[in-house]
């Protein structure tokens, strides 16, 4: 459910309880915003001939616009600012710009606990208790299923969730991370065909195509 992952986002940031260091490195939530246009800042608003491929974050570290690498994740030194507004010089005059985490956190801000209970049923303690819970883990890990296939506007829920996995710091060791596994078959046509030896036969195809490890 969207509202509950989006209302533990909510209550592990409002706790400082997130990952700093790996949302700093791992996530693209330091990069800054215009807000004169809501906008990513790019390289091509502060040049004539710049790049739009070319994306800012604010080194903390010396007070003044970092250049993210294209090249590699390593932050070599810089600490990107997480929060706050800034003031960038444009061909067009002084910008105002924040870090998506900055906005994430505005958009967050509709998801307390007790609203978020309104849409999902799950009581505000709840949700609380999760979120230190997902917090305090040394790792977690989540399954999906058929969300991202089968159910309206499952992107959106399985991002959400992500996000809740990502600020905790969940991925990239042994016991964390987040899978999503969409089921395989023909809309309308699974119920004639799970037990036939024609989908197994489609799934082992697609296993032996995409993942061979597997098939092995």
């Amino acid at each position: 459910d969207a509202a509950l992952a989006l209302s533990l986002a909510k209550v592990i940031i409002d706790e400082g309880w997130y990952d700093a260091d790996l949302v700093r490195e791992q996530t693209d939530l330091p990069f800054l915003v215009r807000l004169d246009n809501g906008r990513l800042l790019r390289e091509s608003d502060l040049e004539s001939e710049g790049s739009d491929e070319q994306l800012y974050r604010w080194d903390l570290t010396r007070g003044e616009l970092e250049a993210a690498s294209i090249e590699s994740l390593a932050l070599r030194g810089c600490v990107p600012a997480l929060e706050g507004t800034f003031e960038v010089e444009t061909p067009g005059g002084p910008v105002q710009v924040q870090p998506v985490f900055e906005r994430l956190k505005a958009k967050l801000a509709a998801f307390s606990p007790e609203e978020a209970s309104r849409h999902c049923g799950t009581p505000p303690a709840l949700i609380r208790r999760l979120a230190r819970m997902l917090a305090e883990a040394k790792a977690a890990t989540n399954v999906e299923t058929t969300v991202f296939g089968k159910l309206y506007h499952g992107s959106s829920i399985m991002r959400a969730q992500i996000l809740v996995f990502l600020l905790c710091g969940h991925l990239g060791r042994r016991g964390a991370g987040f899978m999503s596994y969409t089921n395989v078959g023909p809309d309308g046509h699974y119920s004639a065909l799970k037990d036939s030896q024609i989908l197994r036969e489609i799934r082992w195809d697609l296993v032996k195509q995409h993942a061979p490890q597997l098939a092995r």
